[in-house]
């Protein structure tokens, strides 16, 4: 039986950064990223939309009680259900994430074995400060390249710098620097990563979080 994983934390903590860790440690096409009201849980096993064969983890966000954890026990000891072409459905046991805000669990999570041997808690407690949200494809704009500096550098008192890194003659990724402690590389807009068949930009979203004790965070 594989042990469940809750990340909590307070809001823009870098709960959904750290589920997007775990998941890059799998195959894309094994990995599923729902909300808990996508899922039904009137039935066990359960029956999750979008899961398969080769659904390897499922990273469920947006708790906002307890009562909806707490029906999500049964997920870690009972399996997935997924349709199988007209027959017998399939039963999977997938690694399952589960990203809730502090609050949702504090004082309520349970103690003992039984819940111990199930799960492992990531506690994300560090506080970011929303520097931008734009659209990716405003990075071809040299304005907001201006606006990141001069936000951030309002923001924060420490100065911002932006390198665009090419690779075999097309541009691969942007970073985003502050002065400072950058403890993880998540300040990487992967661009290789975000292009469409056309080499286009991905309608695609892009916040940009500061923190003193973890540096810049990018989330896309």
């Amino acid at each position: 039986m594989k042990k469940g994983i809750i990340i909590t934390g307070p809001q823009t903590s870098g709960k959904t950064t750290k589920a997007k860790e775990i998941a890059s440690k799998f195959p894309k096409e094994e990995v599923l990223f729902l909300c808990i009201k996508d899922i039904d849980y009137d039935f066990i096993p359960f029956k999750i939309p979008g899961c398969t064969k080769d659904t390897k983890l499922i990273i469920i966000e947006e708790y906002k009680n307890i009562t909806d954890f707490e029906s999500f026990f049964n997920i870690i000891t009972k399996g997935v259900y997924i349709e199988n072409q007209g027959k017998e459905p399939l039963l999977i046991n997938p690694q399952i994430v589960f990203v809730c805000h502090s609050d949702v669990l504090k004082n309520n999570l349970p103690t003992g074995a039984s819940f111990t041997c199930r799960f492992d808690i990531i506690e994300c407690d560090y506080n970011e400060q929303l520097i931008l949200k734009c659209k990716l494809s405003r990075f071809e704009d040299l304005s907001l390249i201006n606006a990141i500096l001069v936000i951030g550098y309002r923001l924060t008192g420490s100065k911002f710098n932006l390198n665009f890194n090419g690779s075999k003659g097309y541009l691969s990724n942007i970073e985003i620097e502050c002065e400072g402690i950058q403890k993880e590389r998540n300040n990487v807009i992967w661009i290789e990563k975000l292009l469409t068949k056309k080499r286009t930009l991905r309608s695609k979203m892009v916040s940009i979080y500061h923190s003193e004790e973890n540096g810049i965070r990018v989330d896309v």
